[in-house]
């Protein structure tokens, strides 16, 4: 399984396909062994980690693989899967799960009133960003979750 996953990084080589992916060496949530594994396979953004961890069997051959943990991996697809909406970067990533968004199908369903009070709420006691979203803003995300093209399957 594995295999068929470093090829697949081999395809998506360049600069990330949407706007909210990011290179590896520019997020911060990769803890040093994991950016050396995905390193190691050629895996250069978030969206080419994302399509490789997609589903728990793809997971857990990347688990053999690298040594990481399935639940570490879960995480990293998450939050991979959320930079998928458009102005969602890594803190605003962290600050939506943080908040009990489950990915983006499920913010797709928020209402932007609502989510804005939980994100403000939680960023009070997480501190994940420096700066509360707008509730413009939180409209935008919950608009342009809906096209997130990769959905992770558990």
């Amino acid at each position: 399984m594995l295999a068929g996953a470093v090829a697949l990084t081999v395809v998506a080589v360049g600069r990330p396909s949407a706007a909210s992916h990011y290179f590896l060496a520019d997020v911060d949530f990769l803890s040093p062994v994991a950016s050396e594994a995905f390193e190691r396979f050629g895996y250069q953004d978030t969206e080419v980690l994302l399509r490789n961890l997609l589903t728990p069997t793809a997971r857990r051959a990347v688990a053999d693989a690298t040594g990481l943990t399935e639940a570490e991996l879960v995480s990293l697809a998450q939050m991979c899967e959320m930079l998928q909406v458009r102005g969602v970067g890594p803190k605003a990533a962290r600050l939506l799960l943080s908040s009990g968004v489950q990915g983006p199908v499920d913010l797709a369903t928020r209402r932007a009133d609502e989510l804005l009070a939980v994100v403000q709420s939680e960023n009070a006691i997480g501190r994940w960003t420096q700066v509360d979203p707008h509730i413009e803003i939180v409209e935008q995300w919950i608009r342009d979750a809906a096209a997130a093209q990769y959905i992770v399957e558990y």
